[in-house]
C-alpha cells in the first residue's frame, strides 16, 4: 500500500504547471519537496517569508486501509484506503484554488500513475471535505479532504 502513497505524493509533488499548478499556487516552483509533506509540516515553516511571497503547503497521510479478503490471494491483496490531504494557506481564497486543483490531480485517476509495477491503483475519488478552519497561532486557514483509494498490492512479502 505504500505505492498508492507515492502515488499520490508524486501527483501533488510534480504538478508544475506554471500559474494553475500546486507548485505554483503554493508558492515554491523550484526547491523540493515543493511545499507537499507527509503526515505533518515542519515546525519552522513561514508562511509570509521576508520576499513577500507568500506561501502555502499541503500535508496528506493515509488514515485508514481495509484489506478485502474475498478477493485476495497469498501473493496479492486488494483493499480500499483513506487519505486525508490538508490544505494550508494564509488566505482561505489559495486554501480553495489548491483544494480544486487536488481534485483535478487526483479525483478519477486523471494525473495519478503507479510508481512500481508491483501494485496497481484502481481509483482514487473524492470523498468528502471538512470545513474551513482558522488557526490563531499560525494566522493560517485549513482545510482537510479525504480521498479513497482503491488498488491491488502485488508485494507483500517485499
Amino acid at each position: 500500500m505504500e505505492q498508492a502513497g507515492q502515488a499520490i505524493y508524486t501527483a501533488l509533488r510534480d504538478d508544475s504547471e506554471a500559474t494553475n499548478g500546486i507548485r505554483a499556487l503554493l508558492g515554491n516552483t523550484t526547491t523540493t519537496p515543493y511545499n507537499v509533506y507527509h503526515a505533518d509540516f515542519p515546525t519552522s515553516f513561514d508562511f509570509s517569508p521576508s520576499s513577500g511571497t507568500a506561501q502555502g503547503l499541503i500535508t496528506y497521510h493515509m488514515v485508514s486501509s481495509v484489506r478485502d479478503n474475498e478477493m485476495s490471494r497469498p501473493s496479492i491483496y486488494v483493499f480500499q484506503a483513506l487519505y486525508n490531504i490538508t490544505v494550508y494557506a494564509r488566505a482561505l481564497t489559495k486554501v480553495e484554488a489548491v483544494h480544486r486543483r487536488v481534485m483535478l490531480r487526483l479525483h478519477n485517476m486523471r494525473n495519478v500513475t503507479v510508481p512500481t509495477t508491483l501494485a496497481w491503483l484502481h481509483n482514487v475519488k473524492l470523498e468528502n471535505e471538512g470545513p474551513n478552519i482558522f488557526d490563531d497561532a499560525f494566522k493560517v486557514h485549513y482545510r482537510a479532504a479525504f480521498y479513497r483509494v482503491w488498488g491491488r498490492d502485488d508485494n507483500i512479502n517485499g
